[in-house]
C-alpha cells in the first residue's frame, strides 16, 4: 500500500513541476478583465466606414489627383479656395465659408449631392438647369454628355451662374 501511496504522490509532483516549467505568462487578471471588457466596449462602440473622399491642399494638387482635365477658379468674387476633395470620379472645390461649392465629374449624373426641393426652377443657357428660391439661385447642375458640372451657393444671381459655368 505504501508504494502505490508513494507512486501517486511522486506522480502529482511531477505534474506540478511539468505545468510550471511552462513558457507561457502567467495570466494577469487584469489583463483578463480588459479582454473581457473588450467584446463590449466593440459591441457599444460605432464603427465608422473610411471616407472615399481625398483631401487636397492645392488647387494643382487637385488636378494631379484626378484623370480628367479641371479648371476651377482660383477665387470666386474675392473668396478663395477654402476646401478641395476628390473621390472617384468627382472633384469639388468649396470658397468662402461653403458659400459656394463647385463640382466637376465623369458622366452625366447629377453630382449636386444637394436633393432639397426649391419652388424656382428652369433653365438657364439651354442646359443648366438652375434652383433657388426668391430670385436667388442656389443649385444649378449640367452637362456636356461627357462631364457632369454642380455649383452650390447660399443663392447668386443668374448671371453668376453662367460667368461661373464658363470657367468650369
Amino acid at each position: 500500500m505504501k508504494k502505490i501511496i508513494s507512486a501517486a504522490l511522486a506522480a502529482a509532483l511531477l505534474l506540478c513541476c511539468a505545468g510550471c516549467s511552462s513558457n507561457e505568462k502567467p495570466i494577469d487578471n487584469k489583463q483578463t478583465q480588459q479582454a473581457d471588457n473588450s467584446d463590449e466596449n466593440y459591441e457599444n462602440e460605432f464603427v465608422q466606414p473610411a471616407s472615399p473622399w481625398h483631401e487636397h491642399k492645392t488647387l494643382d494638387e487637385l488636378k494631379n489627383a484626378v484623370d480628367y482635365p479641371i479648371s476651377f477658379p482660383e477665387s470666386i468674387d474675392g473668396m478663395s479656395i477654402t476646401f478641395l476633395q476628390e473621390m472617384e470620379k468627382l472633384a469639388e472645390a468649396r470658397y468662402g465659408d461653403n458659400k459656394i461649392t463647385l463640382r466637376k465629374g465623369t458622366g452625366t449624373d447629377d453630382i449636386s449631392g444637394d436633393h432639397n426641393e426649391y419652388p424656382d426652377e428652369k433653365t438657364l443657357d439651354g442646359n443648366i438647369t438652375v434652383k433657388g428660391e426668391g430670385g436667388l439661385i442656389k443649385l444649378a447642375v449640367w452637362t456636356d454628355g461627357e462631364y457632369s458640372y454642380a455649383i452650390c451657393s447660399e443663392g447668386i444671381s443668374e448671371e453668376k451662374v453662367l460667368e461661373i459655368a464658363a470657367l468650369i
